[in-house]
């Protein structure tokens, strides 16, 4: 499993605000999505998006349908100063191998508020 963790600095008003965060992906394997946690607090898991049944990024290919997975953020899930959202790919799927995990190409992250 990998991970990506994004690191980012709120001020006192910024983190006393409810926020929208979101991931859009051009295409996943296997159910492949991502999974969301907030400081510390996991975010409702998504259902998985419909994508192309093909190996599509073992062999190259990251067009698959363009979707966007959005999470509300409570203000009580924020800190002044410090915040971490790590990222992880979930599926609900067996691995169909140890090189075919479930996985999904991302092309925007946002945080709004």
């Amino acid at each position: 499993l990998w991970t990506t963790t994004i690191r980012f600095n709120l001020s006192n008003a910024q983190a006393s605000a409810n926020h929208i965060f979101n991931i859009g992906i051009t295409t996943a394997y296997n159910n492949g999505r991502p999974s969301v946690t907030v400081n510390g607090h996991t975010l409702a898991a998504k259902a998985a998006s419909n994508q192309p049944k093909t190996r599509n990024l073992t062999v190259g290919t990251y067009r698959g349908n363009n979707t966007t997975f959005s999470w509300n953020i409570p203000a009580s899930y924020l800190n002044e100063g410090n915040n971490t959202i790590p990222i992880t790919p979930i599926s609900g799927n067996s691995d169909l191998s140890k090189f075919l995990s479930a996985s999904y190409a991302y092309d925007c992250v946002e945080l709004l508020n």
